[in-house]
């Protein structure tokens, strides 16, 4: 994070549009105001069925259709992308098989690249100025297609920590174009630069 605290604490205090809240709508969501108080949701019942994943089955694949956006750094079996769109203030990596896979589908092999290649991104991430943590996150219900989320939260700013840095991506202004190009940047030098793997 090239930016200090103190300017993202400005950039947030000067912000003058107000952040997308749409989050707070979806289903899974777990809190709603009620009477001006934040309550817990009641959890609905089962459903007969988990949701289908986007790309289940290889069909209707965002990353396969799309296998070239938003990449900063690839080998012959990874990709490493962002989306500037719709982010906060928190520089977000995603790490993608470039080959149509779930997460328990990765041999032993690709396990130990994948393990070598998240310790260098998450090095990496970790050494830009001002970074506080890395955290690395694998949901997978929103894509079929294997990904691995890797974001970097500002030191110093003691609300943004732990699993509400995701939050605070959502609610913090995005930091100046040329700032979070120079950080993407310099983490897809050190991933090349290490690449025999």
């Amino acid at each position: 994070m090239p930016q200090s605290a103190e300017e993202i604490h400005q950039l947030a205090r000067s912000r003058t549009d107000a952040p997308d809240l749409g989050f707070v709508e979806w289903p899974a969501f777990p809190w709603a105001v009620d009477g001006g108080r934040i309550v817990a949701k009641e959890l609905d019942p089962p459903a007969d069925h988990d949701r289908v994943r986007d790309g289940e089955g290889g069909v209707d694949c965002w990353r396969c259709e799309h296998p070239d956006e938003g990449v900063v750094w690839r080998n012959e079996r990874w990709i490493l992308s962002t989306d500037r769109e719709g982010r906060g203030g928190l520089l977000t990596l995603w790490l993608q098989t470039r080959e149509h896979m779930d997460f328990g589908d990765m041999g032993e092999d690709l396990a130990a690249e994948f393990g070598r290649l998240t310790l260098r991104l998450h090095n990496a991430m970790l050494a830009l100025p001002n970074a506080g943590r890395v955290h690395l996150g694998k949901w997978g219900d929103g894509s079929a297609h294997l990904h691995v989320l890797a974001m970097v939260r500002p030191a110093r700013l003691p609300q943004v920590i732990g699993s509400f840095a995701v939050e605070w991506d959502d609610l913090l202004p995005p930091v100046p174009e040329d700032v979070w190009q120079r950080e993407v940047d310099e983490v897809a030098v050190v991933m090349a630069t290490g690449d025999a793997v």
